[in-house]
């Protein structure tokens, strides 16, 4: 079942992107882990294991994400806008699931050359000019910017089970 998280979140990002399209978010039975967008009929499909997820944080740029198919330039203008305030709130939170996914999906070596020359780089503060470096240096590591979908791969863990972060250093 859907959190209501999901809904304030839906807010928010409208509210920042000062939209009023109407949207509705659905639960997606079939495409469990993932999260997509139609924009034709103006729906966000959540998948059945995260839809119960309460990451206030990640749930926003994950909306930005796929609303910015709906509306062009969404993500960058909602990243600019609550970044600071997300950074500040979230960041610890953002690097353990950033790590423990790419640790999980990659094994520990392309882990760390990926998490340390690729993350930081959402940090700066032209959002789309860090998104292109972002493919591209995924590119060079032979990995499809379109299959690794940053935003998404923030909402697949649950919090709990943290590893040792000091082995990652």
């Amino acid at each position: 079942m859907l959190s209501k998280s999901w809904y304030r979140a839906l807010e928010e990002v409208q509210k920042l992107a000062n939209d009023s399209t109407p949207v509705e978010i659905v639960e997606d039975k079939i495409n469990k882990k993932g999260i997509y967008c139609d924009p034709w009929e103006k729906k966000v499909y959540i998948g059945t294991e995260i839809a119960d997820s309460e990451f206030y944080g990640m749930q926003i740029y994950v909306l930005a994400h796929e609303l910015s198919h709906i509306k062009e330039g969404l993500v960058a203008r909602i990243l600019q806008l609550y970044f600071p305030i997300l950074k500040k709130k979230y960041e610890k939170k953002a690097n353990t699931f950033a790590k423990k996914i790419l640790l999980k999906k990659y094994g520990l070596p392309t882990a760390l050359e990926i998490y340390k020359n690729i993350i930081y780089e959402f940090y700066i503060k032209d959002i789309n000019d860090s998104k292109k470096k972002f493919d591209k240096s995924l590119e060079k590591r032979g990995f499809n910017p379109e299959i690794f979908n940053f935003y998404q791969y923030l909402q697949l863990l649950p919090l709990e089970n943290e590893f040792d972060e000091k082995k990652l250093r």
